[in-house]
């Protein structure tokens, strides 16, 4: 079978052992760029009931070469032809560990032999059978309390624990105690004796001295593959090592003589992976995945009482920061009609009618009370300009009112002689005031305070000289509000986006954490190869975050509608229902993220700017009214923004699930709901790497 001094194209002699083989591997070639060609026109061929060593330094393609064997990636051309047919009947052992080491060993081996189809029973004797012949540690050790030998040895016993027919074993004994290994090997030796394959790798050239078949591997092909005597003989060498030096140096001579340019042909369609499992869901496998997480959430109960416990936190100091008025604001009073200052209205108050002038009438104090009733500091300044001088070089200072000299008198004018009034009477009978505009919401908030107290002090005069206090006031009425939520707040415009937006980020954070580190760390590769979908993993994963995201939701609820009394005039149920569909998006957009995550550091990104785009456009910032005209074209259209419009309606204005607004935002979520759930799909159907990670 040999071409040149190297495994070449197979010969016609071939074709009845090739199918007679356990595994068979034809022109086999892959690359991962156009200069990093990894498989190279190789040939490879593994009898039933034996074992194959595959050899070769690091980097020559042999982990590849198992991955294609597994299926695991696609070649781009060639064909890989196994014997068995379904996946439970292969075992895999990576090079790397591919185990939960927050679990212990035996929750490590009762996952994957669930997703093997075991019960419980099978799962326990073979697990106190390979514990002990792997001389491993108690199986409540947690992975991650023994050392990396232990490790390898219970990744080993994964790949054991369903008795599988074909075995493929990356380098299973690095690091090994020799007399284990030797007995690891008489293992191997045993089991082909009742029908199984096994290919293993070893760093360790005399080790593979055991094997039935040898193939030395080397810059992507197969250098030679035969028994190890045959080997020795044919070459006539005394050990494998140097077989392997002559076929090496034998390599590099061919290389540098002119050779013809090699061309292969990269496949339009990768060829079909060697194991398909047509199966759509299969429980067992579902289960694995839910009892994988219940056992993460016992190991981790610190993090789960975290999550938990994590609205409840946001809820309270959300409501205890955002949204209240600010109270004990300082304002400047520069009053020039008050000889003794500020402290000349606290010795004495003037409750008389303004209608009947007196010197002792000081009606700027009774103005200053309606400010102190609006919960401002009044600071004294001697005149305008220290006043003025304050507020710029302060930010504690928020507004400087100025009363004229002869106020009260001025205003007692201009109230008994109405349009009559001189225009030095209505000049100054007028209150002065400079207001710091920097900050728009408090200056806002102290113009329209002072406003208020303005008109309290009209009334209050009018009301003394027993006149309606409706002459004191705006030709305006302002009746019972249509929708009335009470006291109206910014917090109550907020906290619907706000649980919105809990409801949608917990559930993402949740998904995404999982399937990326279940993704980095290499299980979900491991698990796909031992027959796992994906399906499985997201349902399971989904009914999981599904109950912590209930009592999340439960929690913020209770404090923003219970605890904090936010208007809630609606339909629970409706509410609910709006709140559950923004927690499934939140799910299936998280793993959309980890999906299309190759880093920890990109999937924080991607959750972070999208999490700061949802919570500027929904309404919790501001209002989407003042959002600029082009944002306002498109904001409908993302997700959120309707079913924050459609909860604010439901929670605030008791529409019911029949009310255009409110169907909006049910719209909004299932299509939302939809796309996520297609990004999914299309994401594992096109990207090579969405579900593994190549190192």
């Amino acid at each position: 079978m040999e071409n040149g001094g190297f495994v070449g194209e197979i010969c016609a002699d071939e074709t009845d052992s090739t199918a007679q083989a356990a595994v068979a591997v034809r022109n086999a070639y892959k690359r991962y760029t156009p200069t990093a060609v990894i498989l190279k026109n190789l040939n490879m061929t593994v009898k039933q009931s034996t074992v194959y060593g595959l050899l070769g330094p690091s980097g020559c393609g042999k982990t590849t070469l198992l991955s294609c064997i597994v299926g695991r990636i696609h070649l781009d051309s060639g064909s890989v032809n196994l014997r068995i047919r379904q996946k439970s009947k292969l075992g895999y052992m990576p090079q790397t560990l591919q185990l939960y080491v927050q679990l212990t060993i035996y929750e490590n081996l009762a996952y994957y032999g669930y997703v093997f189809g075991m019960d419980k029973k099978a799962i326990q004797e073979k697990a106190d059978e390979l514990c002990t012949f792997l001389q491993l540690p108690p199986q409540h050790k947690l992975v991650s309390n023994i050392s990396g030998g232990q490790q390898r040895r219970v990744s080993f016993a994964v790949a054991l624990l369903h008795d599988p027919e074909l075995l493929i074993l990356d380098e299973p004994t690095v690091g090994l105690d020799p007399v284990l290994a030797n007995n690891i090997w008489e293992r191997l030796l045993e089991m082909t004796k009742h029908g199984k394959t096994i290919i293993i790798t070893t760093h360790y050239i005399e080790e593979a001295k055991n094997a039935h078949q040898i193939g030395l591997m080397r810059g992507g092909v197969l250098l030679a593959e035969e028994s190890p005597s045959s080997l020795m003989a044919n070459y006539n060498c005394s050990s494998l090592e140097e077989v392997f030096l002559k076929l090496s140096y034998k390599q590099e001579t061919q290389q540098s003589q002119p050779q013809p340019i090699e061309e292969f042909t990269i496949a339009e369609k990768p060829p079909p992976l060697p194991l398909e499992d047509t199966s759509v869901f299969r429980f067992t496998r579902f289960y694995a995945t839910f009892m994988k997480l219940l056992y993460l959430s016992r190991r981790e109960l610190r993090f789960v009482a975290f999550l938990i416990c994590l609205p409840l936190a946001q809820s309270v100091f959300f409501n205890l920061a955002i949204g209240t008025d600010p109270t004990d604001l300082k304002i400047g009073i520069v009053d020039d009609e008050l000889s003794h200052g500020l402290r000349e209205c606290r010795m004495s108050r003037n409750n008389h009618c303004a209608y009947n002038y007196t010197e002792d009438l000081k009606l700027s104090c009774l103005y200053l009370d309606e400010l102190e009733k609006k919960n401002f500091k009044l600071i004294e300044f001697d005149d305008i300009v220290s006043g003025k001088k304050a507020i710029k070089s302060s930010d504690q200072t928020w507004a400087l009112i100025h009363f004229p000299r002869n106020y009260s008198e001025a205003l007692s004018q201009r109230v008994n002689d109405g349009h009559d009034a001189s225009g030095e009477a209505l000049f100054h009978s007028s209150v002065d005031v400079w207001v710091d505009l920097s900050n728009q919401y408090i200056g806002n908030m102290v113009r329209r305070d002072i406003y208020y107290a303005t008109q309290n002090f009209l009334q209050s005069i009018f009301m003394v000289c027993g006149d309606s206090p409706r002459l004191g006031s705006l030709p305006i009425v302002f009746n019972e509000p249509i929708h009335d939520i009470g006291t109206p707040g910014f917090i109550h415009f907020a906290s619907v986006a706000f649980i919105i937006l809990s409801s949608f980020y917990f559930p993402l954070i949740s998904s995404e954490a999982l399937i990326l580190n279940d993704k980095m760390e290499g299980i979900i590769e491991r698990s796909v190869v031992a027959g796992m979908k994906f399906a499985e993993i997201a349902v399971a994963d989904s009914l999981f975050l599904g109950v912590v995201y209930i009592l999340q939701m439960i929690i913020t609820m209770v404090v923003l509608y219970g605890v904090f009394h936010n208007p809630f005039k609606g339909d629970v149920a409706i509410s609910l229902a709006i709140l559950f569909l923004a927690g499934v998006q939140g799910i299936f957009f998280g793993i959309l993220i980890a999906l299309n995550s190759n880093t920890y550091t990109e999937g924080a990104y991607l959750g972070i700017g999208s999490n700061l785009v949802l919570t500027f456009i929904s309404g919790l910032v501001w209002p989407i009214e003042s959002h600029h005209f082009l944002l306002k074209l498109v904001s409908p259209y993302f997700p959120l923004v309707l079913p924050t419009e459609g909860l604010r309606a439901v929670t605030a204005k008791e529409w019911g699930i029949d009310h255009p607004v409110v169907i909006k935002g049910f719209q909004s979520s299932f299509i939302w709901c939809s796309i996520f759930i297609i990004g999914v799909f299309l994401t594992l159907k096109f990207k090579k790497n969405a579900l593994i990670i190549y190192k």
